[in-house]
């Protein structure tokens, strides 16, 4: 009897200690960097959907490159100072400092210290590798972010949706946690002819 209520309260243990959340802080913590690739789908009520593909690298901390590679490409590259958009079509390049976009670029969230995103949002554990957040600011761009890892700790999703509700669902794969990226990833030059913005 003693030894089948101590295996019923050790399965139930291990149960609630299995579905307890593992903390954003250390799963934000697992990488300095991260090189994946990424299938984002975006959805605005009564539209039709818009799909984009590409590559991300990440360098801790305030360095990232965004790079769309089909349909339209466009890159949006993080130097440590500013934010860099470059849209090819266009030939316009838009720059602004990393401490203004903070907030509207969850990429940037991604590569920069956790106690930047708590007070900029506030967090929610929805499950034990999903996480919600929620802009403190009500003028923000932003609604929600939902971040989501897999078991073994590596990013896998992220659910973004704005104040004018359109949903972006990203999906990352090949995902490589703490590779050697090289400085110059992270580094803009806006081209010839290009329209600069800032």
């Amino acid at each position: 009897m003693f030894k089948k209520v101590a295996l019923g309260l050790s399965l139930f243990v291990s149960s609630v200690f299995a579905a307890s959340p593992v903390s954003l802080d250390s799963l934000l913590s697992n990488f300095q960097s991260l090189q994946a690739n990424f299938a984002q789908i975006s959805q605005t009520q009564g539209q039709a959907s818009q799909q984009v593909t590409g590559t991300l690298a990440i360098q801790k901390p305030n360095r990232f490159r965004w790079e769309v590679l089909q349909p339209n490409p466009q890159l949006i590259v993080a130097d440590g100072k500013n934010l860099w958009n470059y849209e090819e079509d266009l030939q316009q390049v838009t720059v602004s400092p990393i401490g203004q976009a903070l907030s509207n670029t969850p990429m940037l969230l991604l590569s920069g210290e956790v106690t930047q995103i708590k007070a900029l949002f506030n967090v929610q554990a929805l499950s034990p590798y999903q996480y919600q957040l929620t802009p403190k600011q009500a003028d923000n761009l932003l609604k929600s972010v939902v971040i989501g890892f897999d078991q073994n700790g590596r990013l896998a999703s992220l659910i973004l949706t704005n104040n004018m509700g359109q949903v972006t669902q990203i999906q990352f794969n090949q995902v490589k946690l703490n590779p050697a990226l090289p400085a110059k990833l992270f580094q803009f030059i806006p081209p010839n002819g290009a329209d600069v913005l800032s």
